[in-house]
C-alpha cells in the first residue's frame, strides 16, 4: 500500500507529501469521470469550476493539462510506478522554465505540477489547483486499471 505520494511543483521547486487521508471517495468518483471522459478525447468539466482537463496516457503514468477555456493552467504528470518515470519527468521539464532538475527524477510515486502562464488569467485557480492535482493523482494510483479498461464503479 502506498504511504504517500510526493507532489512537487516544478515551477517553485515546493515538495509536500500527501497522504490518502486527504481525498474524499466523492473527490476520487469526481475525478475518475473526468479522467474518463478526458482520456477518450472528450471534454471533460472539473466539477465546481469553469475549467476543464486534458489527459494523456505515458505508459503507467499520466500527462494532464487543466484549462480554462483554451488556456492551460497546468500541466502536470502523475508516476505511480519507476517505468516510464524518467520519460514523463522529463518531457514535464522539455523547453519549462521550472526549478527542478531534470536529470534528478522524483521517487515514485510523484505527481509533478508546471504552471503554465496561463494561470495569471485566472488567479482563482490558484486556491484549488493543487488539491485538485493531488485528487488526479490519487484517482489515478488507485483506479488507473478499471479507468483505462473502462470498468466503472
Amino acid at each position: 500500500m502506498i504511504a504517500y505520494v510526493q507532489h512537487i511543483t516544478l515551477t517553485t521547486g515546493h515538495q509536500r507529501r500527501s497522504q490518502r487521508a486527504e481525498i474524499s471517495r466523492e473527490a476520487m468518483d469526481a475525478c475518475e469521470a473526468a479522467l474518463r471522459a478526458a482520456l477518450a478525447g472528450e471534454s471533460a468539466p472539473i466539477p465546481h469550476t469553469d475549467c476543464s482537463l486534458r489527459a494523456e496516457r505515458r505508459g503507467r503514468g499520466l500527462l494532464a493539462t487543466v484549462l480554462c477555456g483554451e488556456t492551460p493552467l497546468v500541466t502536470l504528470g502523475i508516476a505511480a510506478h519507476s517505468r516510464g518515470a524518467e520519460a514523463l519527468w522529463r518531457e514535464l521539464h522539455d523547453g519549462a522554465l521550472v526549478v527542478t532538475d531534470e536529470r534528478v527524477v522524483a521517487e515514485e510515486p510523484w505527481c509533478a505540477a508546471r504552471l503554465e502562464i496561463g494561470v495569471l488569467s485566472v488567479p482563482d485557480a490558484v486556491a484549488w489547483l493543487g488539491d485538485f492535482e493531488r485528487c488526479l493523482a490519487w484517482t489515478w494510483i488507485e483506479r488507473r486499471s478499471r479507468i483505462t479498461d473502462g470498468n466503472g464503479a
